[in-house]
């Protein structure tokens, strides 16, 4: 498991973060962050996605700053399909 810890927010007492996950869908790989209360809480709920500690090199501050703009929570469901049609 790949958990990235930036981005907090307090949902009343629960305290989510933004993790960048990777959906790989056969054709290619598609990058997000989830909004959720723990890397595992993701991994359990979406086990299609990877959950990733830090961004990977190739990943600029200018891209990650886009994806982080497009970040889905989990607790809205319909995650993968959040991330495919932002």
């Amino acid at each position: 498991m790949r958990d990235v810890d930036i981005g907090t927010e307090y949902a009343g007492e629960e305290t989510v973060t933004d993790h960048l996950v990777v959906y790989e869908d056969g054709t290619g790989a598609v990058w997000g962050y989830v909004r959720a209360g723990s890397a595992d809480e993701i991994s359990q709920a979406v086990p299609e996605l990877d959950v990733y500690q830090g961004a990977p090199p190739w990943l600029t501050p200018e891209d990650l700053a886009s994806l982080r703009a497009g970040s889905v929570a989990l607790k809205d469901g319909e995650v993968v399909d959040r991330l495919m049609h932002r």
